[in-house]
């Protein structure tokens, strides 16, 4: 039994004795199960908060665009009271990993916005408006202007700003070409007059050769808006198909760099409070705004371990596993049903060993105790009783209550409450002193019976003699 107790305690030793980081990791397995719970039950609440406050920070009055859209040769524009809400700038967060979750919990958080501009998103607007009212003097209401996700080209952008040109153009053309329609007019009655009344050829012939030279500026100004009219329907119609082919884009980022270029859509009403939508190719400033800083997503225990480069790039749940792999077999269990075996299991029932195998020792020494008879038992026949005292002591109490102890400490390790293995090392304590006093009885025992057979009596030396 002594020798069981003595192999039992330097297995539990080797068992129980703590692994590798355990400790360590699962300082970084409590931070990141409580982030991870924290975080996903509030990741709603969380990303409107941000966007909220990016968008607001970027957000363009509609005021400014109704002014840029202008009014001439268009409607009365007005802003609808009830709504006329400020334009918001486009805004995407991504929380997709922990390495972007953690950037944003930093002092100097920000969020990329795209803001439009109220200038050229006012021209685009005009010429479109013109043509939807065309020929119209009612006055119109715009409700709003909203920014969408859908991508377009520089060249689209430059487009509308050319189309917006050209319909100025072509209205100052056509007022020309009025103008000139009424002098080659005027002339052409004026000569038809003088001819009727028979004047001098002299003043026909400078009346004809002013007609003339009317006629052939009418002709240049009929050409220069009859150009401009076609331009200008050749422009609205790649603009309209350039808005239409728009490519939808899934998320606002800036991975175009400073400059990206959208598709926005107003909403007018008329007099009669009939809808109006229109849609023109807008650009959109893109830089980068403060927000507030989440708190909570810090991770300082698990940035200063190696583990973060591998699992920055990944969730937070990916992460928990990827760190549960790092256990030793201490951590390591099966489930059967609800409940969970495995390591941590057996560093609390191992200990427990140590009780009955001491008990038996003691029960044993005293038997054998009892059993001695300095009379009929030879003293050679008698069995070696343990190591020595300094040894007992040390198999029978330090061994147990050290394996007992190193058992807690593994479990304490992963926080885990070492009731078990703390109670198991008082009685290990209690009941190793017990079987080494019983021991200690047995050998002073032993020796008592070898003294007696190596020392005869006095009277049965006399007899010899």
């Amino acid at each position: 039994m002594f020798w069981a107790v003595l192999g039992l305690a330097l297995v539990v030793i080797v068992l129980g004795l703590p692994l590798g980081n355990d400790g360590e990791t699962m300082a970084v397995l409590d931070e990141l199960s409580a982030f991870s719970e924290a975080f996903d039950t509030n990741r709603g609440t969380i990303e409107q908060s941000l966007l909220t406050h990016a968008k607001g920070t970027g957000a363009i009055a509609l005021e400014d665009v109704q002014k840029a859209i202008g009014d001439d040769g268009l409607p009365k524009i007005s802003l609808d009271p009830a709504a006329a809400p400020a334009i918001e700038p486009l805004a995407a967060i991504d929380l997709s990993t922990l390495s972007k979750i953690q950037a944003l919990s930093e002092a100097s958080a920000s969020l990329m916005i795209g803001s439009a501009r109220a200038s050229e998103a006012g021209e685009a607007l005009s010429w479109r408006v013109a043509r939807a009212v065309e020929n119209s003097k009612d006055p119109l209401m715009l409700s709003s202007v909203t920014l969408t996700l859908k991508s377009v080209e520089e060249k689209d952008i430059a487009r509308e700003l050319d189309a917006a040109q050209t319909r100025l153009e072509l209205r100052s053309a056509e007022k020309t070409l009025i103008d000139k329609q009424a002098g080659f007019e005027k002339l052409d009655q004026l000569y038809e007059s003088r001819r009727k009344w028979r004047a001098t050829w002299k003043v026909l012939q400078r009346t004809n050769e002013e007609r003339t030279e009317a006629k052939t500026a009418l002709d240049a100004a009929q050409k220069e808006r009859d150009a401009l009219a076609e331009r200008y329907a050749q422009l609205a119609k790649e603009a309209d198909r350039a808005v239409k082919n728009a490519e939808p884009i899934k998320t606002f980022t800036s991975e175009r760099g400073d400059k990206l270029f959208v598709v926005a859509h107003a909403e007018l009403k008329d007099r009669a409070g009939k809808a109006i939508s229109l849609d023109a190719a807008v650009p959109v400033d893109v830089r980068s705004v403060a927000v507030p800083r989440i708190t909570g997503a810090e991770l300082p225990i698990t940035r200063s371990t190696p583990l973060w480069k591998e699992i920055e790039s990944g969730t937070s749940a990916a992460a928990i596993e990827r760190v549960r792999s790092e256990f030793t077999w201490h951590y390591a269990y099966v489930e059967a049903g609800p409940v969970k075996i495995g390591g941590m299991t057996l560093l609390q029932f191992l200990p427990l060993v140590f009780l009955p195998f001491l008990l038996m020792l003691i029960r044993r020494s005293r038997r054998v105790a009892s059993g001695y008879n300095p009379f009929d038992r030879d003293a050679g026949l008698l069995p070696r009783v343990g190591l020595g005292a300094p040894l007992n002591m040390m198999v029978l109490i330090v061994l147990p209550f050290a394996a007992s102890v190193l058992c807690g400490i593994s479990l304490v390790q992963l926080r885990q409450v070492p009731m078990i293995p703390m109670l198991c090392a008082v009685g290990a304590l209690w009941l190793g002193i017990t079987a080494h006093i019983s021991v200690r009885d047995l050998v002073d025992l032993r020796d008592a019976v070898r003294q007696s057979h190596s020392a005869p009596p006095p009277a049965e030396k006399a007899a010899k003699s």
